[in-house]
């Protein structure tokens, strides 16, 4: 008889989760993106961090992998120059930064960006040894701003890699448009 009353507990905590989650909330891009059929790609909220895509590792031994990761978060900037001005202070900030290969304005699909091409040293744990070791990155930020929320679009690779990925990152945010 004492398992009814936890049955009935867990029971109800159930039907109480589920009715908490509300099909209506459901998650999804104010934008489009298209990654390569070889990237997995998960939307993880309307804000904050809410896209992330990674190449697909191709063996065991592909551990260092590209990807991209997506950042909205709501600004009361006003204008996209704004935006990416208090961003660039943090990220020059940042104990990852090196410095920066250059910054410039475009057009992509009808939205406005800002580019922003830096190096930067990206830790990197080996999962076999656990040996922590700095990598040499570029990483690729694109910057755009719309109905008061600020995105930040970054494409991070490995320096010596970053050539080949360029084009693949380039074919990705060239599939972009903005959902008004």
């Amino acid at each position: 008889m004492k398992k009814l009353p936890v049955f009935i507990i867990v029971l109800c905590a159930m039907v109480i989760f589920i009715m908490a989650c509300n099909k209506g909330d459901e998650v999804k891009l104010d934008f489009d993106l298209t990654v390569p059929d070889n990237w997995s790609a998960f939307v993880y909220a309307n804000e904050g961090y809410i896209y992330d895509a990674r190449r697909i590792a191709e063996d065991e031994n592909d551990t260092i992998l590209e990807g991209l990761v997506i950042y909205k978060s709501k600004a009361t900037a006003g204008t996209l120059q704004v935006y990416y001005s208090s961003l660039l202070t943090q990220i020059k900030n940042s104990v990852a930064y090196d410095s920066m290969l250059y910054d410039t304005d475009t057009l992509i699909n009808g939205t406005s960006f800002i580019k922003l091409l830096s190096h930067e040293k990206l830790r990197y744990i080996n999962s076999v040894y656990f040996d922590t070791f700095y990598l040499n990155a570029v990483t690729e930020r694109y910057f755009f701003y719309e109905n008061n929320y600020g995105y930040n679009m970054t494409f991070l690779s490995i320096d010596t890699s970053y050539s080949r990925n360029k084009v693949v990152f380039d074919q990705i945010i060239s599939s972009f448009h903005y959902n008004e």
